[in-house]
């Protein structure tokens, strides 16, 4: 599974929460350093557990290999781990997914290297189980354009694309924002205190 947060200090209080959940064999790998200082061949026999990594190392090129990115590790990783040698599903937890709030669709060369990397991680991994966690994440209804995962727009939804989404959200107003929360709670898709 994958954890993305802004501080590698946040690592602590995953460890933390797992503890409190009764999860005590999970193991969370301090990004992808700790992963290199393990094999020399980093990716070749993955550790299980959960790679704890920051937006920052998410976006950094990293150790060049055969001009790999750091996504294309994680990604690697997430595949070498996985059962199956072409699929993950594990879980991508985003915490203080706000950070990739300025993804633009159709205009990606304007949007944040953060949105960017965030949107070619969830394409990369189709099957992975996404969790989008933030206490602003939708403070305007067009920050959501990364949270591609949500099943608001798209194949089998009302909505053919993100920006008729969006369109017709603004155009209804809060009234529907409202409604739209109150569906996404209805259905689990939705978790607030």
């Amino acid at each position: 599974h994958l954890w993305f947060s802004v501080s590698r200090t946040l690592r602590y209080d995953a460890e933390r929460d797992f503890q409190d959940l009764g999860a005590h064999g999970v193991q969370v790998i301090d990004g992808c350093q700790e992963l290199d200082h393990r094999s020399k061949k980093t990716f070749t026999k993955a550790p299980q557990g959960v790679l704890f990594s920051t937006y920052a190392t998410l976006t950094s090129s990293g150790r060049k290999r055969n001009n790999s990115t750091r996504l294309d590790a994680i990604v690697n990783w997430c595949l070498s781990s996985s059962s199956s040698s072409s699929e993950f599903d594990g879980v991508i937890v985003f915490d203080e997914c706000h950070r990739a709030k300025n993804f633009v669709p159709g205009k990606e060369e304007s949007s944040s290297r953060v949105a960017r990397c965030v949107m070619e991680l969830q394409e990369k991994l189709p099957n992975a189980r996404v969790i989008y966690c933030s206490a602003t994440g939708v403070s305007e209804i067009s920050n959501c354009a990364f949270m591609s995962r949500l099943g608001l727009w798209g194949k089998g939804t009302a909505f053919a694309d993100y920006k008729s989404f969006v369109d017709d959200m603004n155009r209804r107003g809060v009234a529907a924002l409202e409604l739209l929360a109150m569906d996404m709670k209805a259905s689990g898709a939705y978790v607030s205190r």
